[in-house]
């Protein structure tokens, strides 16, 4: 008979090899098509988009992980361009600017379930290519990027429900700027890594006090044309180039924004490379395309990370445990007389707002699935974020 710690030994044998074997590439279909750099990509929904790129492409693609396959979408109008710039929004994907034949500043809107294109608002800055973009809640932002004056680092908001463009405070950036910029957006707020003439900086955007704020520089090597992505609460940026005559890179890393800290993890599996995509599906993060020398790249990657949501993980953050009882099976209270806030935002790990509601002497989540939840309390000068699990 087999006795019972043998089995407690083949059931964490399981519980290993399930839930905490991770930090690990696979590869995927390729795309087919011609292999490409300086593409667009976002995700929407549980579908990843690609396209565009270095050369004569307008195309559009789609992943679906699921399937392991990419089909065929509407081409992007306004001829073919490479260094655009794209960002998922409200369910929609937005895209423009970019080169071919000069500078653009084009914006366009595709809808999914249309599977078609609009030309919105044009971008007021001046036309560009490698700019930088992200999403916060309804607004996307773009900044960063080459003109034909140079580098620059001014920043606009696009508000897709008035089509209407408005100017932010520039990025501080030593000197003119920067392009072939990393992005993402965490946990309602934005982050840029900076690329050509950005050293080892980052830097936070937060939407609510509308100020750019310096965070912990990036431990890796300094680089340009990397790629980026976000999966659950944490950030990630990898490959790109470290300089002229110098090698491309694909060591990896992650970002805690809790923290402010810097983690490296095992390098990307495929090719050294610059300018490739990279999106996020679910818990999984993509990378794919991009350059390596003169060849241009279609292969395609799937990552898994190793963050594993545990209750004792979400906690780990929290100084002060403001939000009780924590796990919840729906109601909670902030408890903290010197917190005083005017509302609450609560954000799935995946990044979607799913609920907002003024200051109440108790919150009430039980009409959410089971999961972990970010949330997110702020009033006119500050913000404060934690996390609650609902049972």
């Amino acid at each position: 008979m087999i006795n019972r710690a043998l089995l407690l030994f083949i059931g964490l044998l399981f519980f290993h090899s399930q839930y905490c074997i991770a930090d690990y590439w696979t590869q995927k279909a390729d795309l087919p098509s011609q292999g490409r750099d300086a593409a667009i990509s976002f995700c929407l929904g549980n579908y990843g988009y690609a396209g565009t790129g270095y050369g004569t492409f307008d195309d559009l693609w789609q992943y679906d992980p699921l399937s392991n396959n990419w089909v065929s979408k509407a081409v992007m109008p306004n001829q073919p361009r490479y260094g655009a710039v794209a960002a998922a929004c409200l369910g929609k994907g937005y895209a423009g600017l970019g080169q071919y034949l000069g500078f653009k500043n084009d914006w366009w809107e595709y809808d999914p379930s249309l599977d078609m294109w609009t030309q919105k608002s044009s971008f007021p800055g001046s036309p560009r290519e490698y700019a930088s973009s992200f999403c916060i809640d309804s607004i996307v932002y773009v900044g960063c990027g080459l003109d034909s004056i140079g580098p620059q680092r001014d920043w606009w908001k696009y508000n897709p429900g008035s089509n209407s463009w408005g100017v932010m405070d520039s990025i501080p950036l030593p000197g003119s700027g920067s392009f072939l910029c990393v992005s993402f957006s965490l946990l309602g707020k934005g982050y840029v890594i900076p690329g050509y003439f950005g050293g080892h900086s980052v830097y936070e955007y937060d939407p609510i006090l509308q100020v750019w704020n310096t965070k912990n520089p990036f431990p890796g090597t300094g680089r340009y044309a990397a790629t980026g992505f976000t999966i659950g609460a944490y950030g990630y940026i990898g490959t790109g180039d470290t300089g002229y005559m110098t090698p491309h890179v694909k060591d990896f890393w992650q970002y805690d924004p809790y923290t402010d800290q810097w983690y490296q993890k095992n390098d990307f599996s495929g090719i050294a490379r610059i300018s490739a995509i990279g999106f996020s599906i679910g818990t999984n993060g993509y990378l794919g395309f991009g350059a390596s020398g003169a060849i241009r790249l279609n292969d395609f990657w799937e990552y898994t990370p190793d963050s594993i949501t545990s209750t004792l993980e979400i906690l780990k953050h929290e100084s002060v445990n403001l939000l009780f009882p924590n796990p919840t099976t729906g109601k909670f209270t902030i408890q903290n007389a010197g917190l005083e806030i005017d509302g609450i935002v609560i954000y799935s790990l995946l990044g979607e707002k799913v609920m907002s509601t003024k200051l109440q002497p108790e919150f009430d989540i039980s009409g959410l699935p089971s999961g972990v939840y970010i949330v997110k309390a702020s009033n006119n000068q500050k913000t404060w974020q934690g996390k609650v699990v609902k049972e």
